[in-house]
């Protein structure tokens, strides 16, 4: 009996050592086996409280394999979706409600996420000024790279008032009305999509000759209300007409945007975009664009942010489809993939891609993107 206390309280010194060395900053954990999970944002919803609520946000998973077809379903809370947005360190998905100016929706939608990929709704944060918010993402400090640790914010950009709305661990304040720890105000930049490079914020500029607004160490900033802030350098793609959707690719330095102009979409690239710090009229470097392609209304993309991975994917309101393209397709081409999601209109995509790069993909190489010839027979 006292060798198994002895045992017994060797455990459970352990136990606690563990723990207490483990800390929620930490990087999150990486899986082991590839994950691949696509969410996609329905912007449909059911207006009769007596009927069945239209599932708003689907899965599928795993999205880069041969195959690719809807999983999942599940029904936020959200009258329509809206921007959507999965951040790895609190397992969680965000999603807004559809923007619609004679209806000022209030509040963000959260969702936990099983091990298996299944969503729980967590609650919602709740504001009155949370109207036409279209923009989510995350940002927590990293204090293994000698970050402050004190940056635990979710960014919701209000595309009605130009105004960024900054929430800290929103997780713990699930179903109460909150203010948000900061407003950051825009200047000449009503913000569709945004998106994180390091602490820099890039966000998406719709209409004639739009592009995308840089914003430096935008998360570093820490005053409560900022007035006319103005973007330190902005992109215009000349010829661009409906701007909606971004991503940047780290590891081939690439900028994609969704366009599109009386049902004709397409893709655009640019090229060693971290080399471009100035204010600048710029033509894309590829684009995708053409009946193969199948785009009409492309409302937003996702890139797969793997080293050597393959693929992006692009939510089409319009032809109510999901594509995946290759990663360095070019010209009219068609899509890789494309499944359809009608009745229901897909507005928003989330990547949760993490793990080793699936051997059936055929990888990219940044520095050398054509693939090599077949050879004759």
């Amino acid at each position: 009996m006292k060798l198994l206390n002895y045992y017994s309280l060797v455990w459970l010194f352990l136990s606690v050592t563990f723990l207490s060395c483990h800390r929620d900053d930490d990087e999150p954990i990486q899986s082991r086996n590839a994950i691949s999970r696509l969410y996609v944002s329905y912007s449909d919803y059911q207006p009769n409280e007596d009927e069945k609520p239209y599932d708003n946000v689907q899965i599928i998973e795993p999205s880069d394999q041969e195959s690719f077809v809807l999983g999942l379903k599940h029904v936020s809370e959200a009258k329509g979706g809206a921007g959507i947005h999965f951040f790895p360190y609190t397992g969680m998905v965000f999603q807004s409600e559809k923007i619609d100016p004679s209806a000022q929706d209030t509040m963000i939608y959260m969702m936990s996420v099983g091990e298996t990929g299944v969503l729980n709704n967590r609650g919602k944060i709740m504001n009155h000024k949370l109207g036409g918010i279209k923009g989510l993402v995350y940002y927590k400090s990293n204090t293994n790279q000698n970050e402050d640790s004190s940056i635990d914010n979710l960014y919701a950009a209000s595309v009605l008032d130009s105004t960024i709305y900054v929430f800290e661990k929103p997780n713990t304040y699930a179903n109460k009305e909150v203010d948000p720890i900061q407003e950051i105000h825009l200047k000449d930049v009503a913000p569709w999509k945004i998106i994180l490079r390091d602490r820099d914020m890039l966000i998406s500029i719709a209409g004639r000759d739009g592009g995308v607004a840089v914003f430096k160490d935008l998360v570093g900033k820490r005053e409560e209300r900022i007035e006319s802030l103005e973007a330190d350098y902005i992109l215009r793609i000349k010829g661009s007409r409906n701007i909606r959707g971004l991503d940047y690719d780290p590891f081939m330095d690439v900028l994609v945007l969704t366009d599109y102009e009386e049902g004709k979409g397409r893709l655009l690239f640019i090229e060693d975009f971290s080399k471009k710090q100035t204010s600048q009229e710029v033509e894309p470097d590829r684009v995708i664009e053409g009946d193969n392609t199948e785009l009409l209304e492309p409302m937003d993309v996702e890139v797969d942010k793997r080293e050597n991975s393959a693929y992006l994917y692009v939510a089409d309101q319009s032809s109510q489809k999901i594509f995946r393209f290759k990663k360095d397709a070019s010209g009219d081409v068609a899509a890789d993939k494309q499944l359809s999601t009608s009745p229901r209109t897909p507005v928003a995509l989330a990547l949760d891609a993490r793990g080793p790069v699936d051997q059936e993909q055929e990888v990219i190489d940044p520095d050398d993107p054509e693939p090599d010839p077949e050879p004759n027979p």
